[in-house]
């Protein structure tokens, strides 16, 4: 369904600001942070830099098994390193249930804009 509507509303400078990094921070074009905003059946809690969460996860978890493999860490500490990924792995399931993924939205928008350029 084509967006040929406006909602508008008036801000200060500052909170146009504010909106514009909030935006810019999760990687959201300010149209998909604001409707994600108002649309949401439920609340809306974004995790800013969540990629950045998930990539440092996984080049811990590369190089814990790494120095596993090289015989540089002993049984109790695998079992704690395991076990705290593990848990860390679980809250960030949790969260992510209650987030909202922008970046699809913005990818299909992207391209309606395409194909309505050409």
């Amino acid at each position: 369904m084509p967006k040929n509507q406006y909602l508008k509303c008036r801000v200060t400078a500052e909170e146009k600001t504010q909106f514009t990094q909030k935006a810019t921070a999760i990687g959201a074009t300010e149209s998909d942070l604001v409707r994600a905003l108002l649309f949401s059946d439920e609340k809306l809690i974004v995790l800013g830099g969540g990629c950045e969460i998930a990539a440092r996860l996984y080049a811990l978890n590369t190089r814990f098994e790494a120095a596993r493999q090289a015989g540089s860490l002993s049984a109790e500490d695998t079992a704690g390193l395991r076990k705290e990924l593990g848990r860390i792995a679980a809250q960030l399931c949790e969260i992510a249930q209650f987030t909202a993924d922008l970046s699809s939205k913005y990818e299909e928008d992207e391209d309606e804009r395409s194909e309505n350029d050409q």
